[in-house]
């Protein structure tokens, strides 16, 4: 996608060197827009390789509104494994870092966690001479081993205004009485009988929420909203923190797709995706593999095949197909957390 790759550019060229809090430093930029015309195909990268199926997940996850990272984890999605809830922190782990480690230590023997980073991380944490073990490390891995991730994106699509209640039942986190606004099941039924509606929004920002402090991570992308001319529908997201080599072409994927189940569903046509992008920015410690990709030569982008009767609210992450996805090399980066 030229308008990638042209942003890794921009970036490259005019960003400023900023600290912030992962102390990784961050090559930003302020107020950037994305836009892909979905005629043209699929907006899956193809200058280095992208796991659609890990997207999908995730998407899958947002819409039933989980809320348990185990969820994820069980279908082979690993990408918030570094968050919790840090209400859990708070509740379970009001103790030293030492006896913390602890606690840890004998969870993760009693019931270990789904995510393959957990054990390798608390044997080199414990492997480490005591004076040389920080609050920050061990936070980490508590972050890594608990699975709540507090109401996050997918309940404020499904449950908006509802109170944030945890039950753990079958080893799995539930929420009790299904209330709240639906959010996504309204933008679908104006979709449907007013496509005109210039009200089509759904958020996941909930000041509330962050106020408390009840969140695994606040969002990033925080509302989309729809408009429509009665036969196509363009589709707008909003985020206010993007990191540019690992997370946006994740998002960028990831409403594509929504737009594709969301033409599905409604009849309507996806046309454009736009992003509205807020502080954008590339760490310092992907920069090299930035410089790679852009020196790559762009493939024509796939076609996204989506079973025929699939309904949005019944659609699972393996329910599509990717025709003719043409891809460079992966590209590794570490995530700041």
């Amino acid at each position: 996608m030229k308008s990638y790759i042209d942003l890794l550019g921009d970036i490259v060229t005019n960003s400023e060197i900023i600290q912030n809090r992962t102390g990784i430093n961050a090559n930003m930029v302020i107020g950037r827009h994305f836009s892909h015309d979905m005629k043209t195909g699929f907006p899956l990268l193809t200058t280095k390789k992208v796991n659609l199926h890990t997207i999908a997940v995730e998407l899958e996850g947002f819409i039933k509104g989980i809320t348990d990272k185990r969820w994820y984890q069980s279908r082979k999605c690993y990408i918030w494994d570094e968050w919790c809830s840090p209400t859990i922190i708070q509740s379970k782990y009001n103790l030293g870092h030492m006896e913390q480690l602890q606690l840890l230590t004998d969870q993760q023997r009693k019931s270990p966690s789904m995510s393959p980073k957990m054990q390798p991380l608390l044997d080199s944490i414990n492997r480490l001479d005591v004076e040389m073990i920080t609050p920050d490390m061990v936070r980490k891995a508590i972050q890594l081993y608990e699975s709540d991730l507090g109401p996050v994106y997918g309940y404020q699509w499904r449950h908006y205004g509802k109170q944030y209640y945890v039950n753990e039942s079958n080893g799995m986190y539930t929420y009790d009485a299904f209330d709240g606004v639906d959010q996504l099941a309204r933008l679908v039924d104006t979709m449907k009988s007013n496509p005109y509606d210039r009200r089509m929004v759904v958020t996941a920002l909930n000041p509330l929420e962050i106020r408390n402090n009840t969140l695994a991570l606040p969002p990033c992308h925080w509302a989309f909203e729809v408009h429509s001319n009665g036969i196509e529908f363009d589709l707008l997201w909003h985020q206010r923190s993007v990191d540019v080599f690992l997370g946006l072409p994740y998002n960028i994927a990831s409403y594509a797709l929504l737009m594709k189940l969301l033409e599905k569903e409604t009849g309507l046509i996806a046309r454009q995706l736009h992003g509205f992008l807020g502080n954008v920015h590339i760490y310092d410690n992907h920069m090299n593999q930035v410089n790679t990709q852009r020196q790559r030569e762009p493939f024509e982008l796939p076609k996204l095949i989506l079973p025929d009767n699939v309904n949005i609210f019944d659609w699972e992450a393996t329910q599509w197909k990717l025709d003719n996805y043409q891809h460079h090399g992966f590209l590794k980066g570490e995530v700041a957390v």
